[in-house]
Formats: structure tokens, sequence, C-alpha cells
């Protein structure tokens, strides 16, 4: 029945009904644009004051293609940018990983990772208001409460463009630096709060849209891996967990 109803419509349907239709409702193509693909268009020697729908249809397709293009073109770019982060983090955390000592690793953050990462400083800080603290290379004492400064309302990492960043946490390299990472570290509960910065000349090197997982990849690396070499207990056994009931 359904069937015997289309083909009664078609036969009904005229060249001249559709012509109607499409000059009672004209947006119809820019709602049906995949018909431009498959439509015949008319030959350009046509009368006065007819639209020329070939050349429509041309720039169109054309405009698809290039937009297309263009995503294309982003896409390659952000998935080789991507790769290129992935290894230069990979890179970090094997170099983390061979030091054998906790001074080594202090060596390889603020020596070999502005290196691999191309930037002009990683520092690593540790609050204390004691002045008398003896110097350790590698590591940076920042007062207290500086980490709540920067990073307010508990928040884990920060990232800022055309910056001006604190003193405290680059020393000689604070003029330098143009945009940051900053990233809160969690090692234990038995150290003072410490924070791990990334510094670079470029004011757009780091911006607040970028992707935040890598370099929390690597926060976590430093953090365990001095939870290691000073034997500190990791703040899920300090505080307790679900083993302990």
């Amino acid at each position: 029945m359904a069937e015997h109803t289309i083909r009664a419509a078609n036969e009904n349907l005229t060249a001249e009904i559709v012509a109607d239709y499409l000059r009672d409702h004209p947006d119809f193509l820019s709602d049906f644009p995949d018909l431009l693909g498959i439509l015949q268009p008319p030959s350009r020697e046509m009368g006065e004051g007819v639209s020329d729908l070939q050349q429509t249809m041309i720039h169109r397709l054309r405009d698809q293609v290039e937009r297309t293009e263009d995503l294309a073109n982003v896409m390659i770019v952000n998935s080789r940018d991507n790769l290129a982060s992935t290894t230069q983090i990979h890179e970090c955390v094997l170099q983390l990983m061979s030091t054998e000592s906790f001074e080594e690793l202090l060596e390889v953050i603020s020596r070999d990772l502005p290196k691999i990462l191309e930037l002009d400083c990683v520092a690593l800080c540790v609050e204390n208001d004691d002045m008398t603290m003896p110097p350790i290379d590698g590591l940076r004492v920042i007062p207290t409460t500086l980490i709540d400064y920067l990073l307010p309302d508990g928040q884990v990492i920060a990232l800022r463009d055309n910056t001006m960043p604190d003193p405290n946490v680059y020393v000689e390299k604070f003029e330098v630096v143009k945009s940051e990472v900053l990233v809160r570290l969690e090692i234990s509960p038995e150290v003072p709060p410490a924070l791990l910065a990334f510094g670079s000349g470029d004011p757009e090197r780091f911006d607040p849209g970028q992707g935040t997982e890598l370099i929390l990849f690597l926060a976590q690396s430093i953090s365990e891996l001095i939870r290691i070499w000073l034997a500190l207990p990791s703040p899920e056994v300090i505080f307790g967990g679900d083993d302990d009931q």
C-alpha cells in the first residue's frame, strides 16, 4: 500500500511542480548541501537575469575543500606537536630514573630537563623561612605560603603566558622567564610544601588553554623519585587508607 502511494506520487510529480517548490523555498540547497555534489549544473550560456548555479556550486565546493584542508593541516600540526611533547617527557622521565642519588636527581632537574624540554629554566622549590638552612644545589628555598599565593585555593597546576614571574622561584633567571608552568608537588607530609616550575623566555610558549596531562605525569614522577631517594612515606601511608582498616 505504501509503495503504491509513493509510486503514484512520483508519477504526479512534474518538473514544474519541483520548480515552483524551489521558488517558494529559496534556501532549499542551503538545508541540503549534499545535493550540490550530485545535481547537474546548467550551462554557462544562459539568458540575462538567470543565476549561474554552476559557479555557485563550484565556489561552495571550493570553500568546503579549503576548510577541509585547513582542518587537516591543523590536525597534522597538533599531532606532530603532541608526539614531540610526549617524546620529550618520556626522555625526561628516563633521565630522572637513571639517577643514582638524590643529589644527582636535583642536578638532572635543574640542568638536563631545560635542555630536553627546550626551556630556559626548570626549578624545584621548597618552602622554608629558615635563612640559616645550608644551600643545596638544584633546590631553591622560597618563603612559606608562597605556593598558596601562586596556586590559590588548592590549585595544582597553572599555565601562564606573558607573565611576570616571582623572583623567588627563578632567581637569576627571573628577568628571562616570560611564560611558565607551576605545579604543586605532593611529595610527603614529612617535607615542606614543594613546587616545580617550568620557565620559558617565549611569552607564548605556555598558555592556560594547553593540556596538562604530560606535565602532571612528569611532576608525579619527580615526586615519586624524591620519596624513593629520601625514604619518605607517601601521603596515602601517612593519612591511612582503606587497607589500614
